[in-house]
């Protein structure tokens, strides 16, 4: 268990790590580039990745989540248990602690890192793994700021295989029971993909390894969610998460997995909205009765009730999220593989 993970740095838990040579960088297909609105160096892939693509091309990836993270770590929250009751003694912290769940290429740990948090990133995928370590490398600034683990998150300590599509190679979902034969002729059937074994992965429960509140966590790991939840109950329940922001893949999850993601998200104290962490929220009921409406966007923000209730506006999580997502938004959903018809793991 750690429970001080300011004292903990990429370097310590895997080894100092050089920037990546030519000739390494041409092997595994990389490139760098700079995330928009920092100074940060970020190795991606050079082709057949989408979020690289975009990093690559107009420097920044989901920007306005992004930007929701940004607004969470710097919300107000009680310093002491002492403090809910008292709104008017919370405080941002001075260094956020966030939990990056599904890592991929480094767009919100870099971020988060960059603006002053302290972050835990959970990565599985070996080739993802080597892009990240050398983008922290290539920004040592970062590096104590970031506590970087190749391993994936469930409900128990296992090993899984990892598969991705071969043109969206980074983006991976993981398996823990079936054939390779057998995910591979799915994604195929299911998602008309033609997908790879990126290879074994190891899982862990979160709550075995995090055991501190937790300003924002960030969960984007293609349908797999649920699992890394159910694996970090006891860091729900014991402490606080006063933010989570995560994808609901539909196309993986479909009409009742996804109610029953956002029940168990509702569940453990959590009001959702489809807009902003600032709200407006699904109505409760519905979320309860597994009848949830107007979710129209890829990722949710979720703000724990005891942290909303003290300053809200009154009725402020009973409310339906709003409003369908404008033509060109939807559009750079599905550009983005978002959706019923495609979307594989960060």
């Amino acid at each position: 268990m750690i429970s001080n993970i300011n004292t903990l740095t990429t370097a310590e838990l895997l080894g100092s790590f050089p920037p990546l040579s030519g000739a390494e960088a041409r092997a595994l297909g990389a490139t760098n580039t700079t995330l928009d609105k920092t100074n940060v160096t970020a190795y991606v892939y050079a082709g057949d990745d989408i979020v690289s693509g975009w990093l690559a091309g107009v420097h920044h990836w989901e920007a306005k989540d992004v930007e929701e993270m940004v607004y969470a770590m710097g919300a107000p929250v009680p310093q002491s248990p002492g403090d809910l009751a008292h709104p008017d003694r919370w405080k941002p912290p001075a260094a956020p602690f966030v939990a990056d769940v599904g890592g991929n290429v480094g767009t919100f740990l870099l971020n988060a890192a960059a603006r002053g948090a302290v972050v835990a990133a959970f990565e599985p995928m070996a080739n993802n793994i080597a892009l990240l370590r050398a983008s922290l490398c290539a920004n040592p600034w970062l590096m104590d700021r970031v506590a970087l683990y190749g391993t994936g998150l469930s409900t128990k300590a296992s090993k899984c295989k990892i598969y991705s599509d071969t043109s969206n190679r980074g983006n991976g979902i993981t398996d823990c029971e079936k054939t390779e034969e057998q995910v591979i002729a799915w994604f195929k059937s299911e998602f008309n993909i033609t997908a790879a074994v990126r290879g074994s992965i190891t899982t862990m429960r979160l709550d075995s390894i995090i055991d501190h509140d937790v300003q924002v966590m960030k969960m984007d790991v293609e349908g797999y969610e649920s699992e890394v939840l159910k694996g970090a109950h006891g860091l729900l329940t014991k402490h606080n998460v006063w933010h989570i922001m995560t994808e609901v893949n539909y196309g993986l999850l479909k009409a009742e997995g996804q109610a029953a993601f956002l029940k168990l998200i509702n569940d453990l104290g959590y009001y959702i909205s489809s807009i902003s962490f600032k709200g407006p929220f699904h109505n409760v009921a519905a979320i309860e009765a597994l009848m949830p409406t107007g979710l129209h966007s890829p990722n949710i923000y979720c703000v724990k009730k005891t942290l909303q209730d003290r300053g809200r506006p009154a009725g402020a999580g009973e409310k339906d999220a709003a409003p369908s997502p404008s033509p060109a938004a939807a559009a750079g959903r599905r550009m983005a593989g978002w959706g019923p018809q495609r979307r594989t793991q960060a």
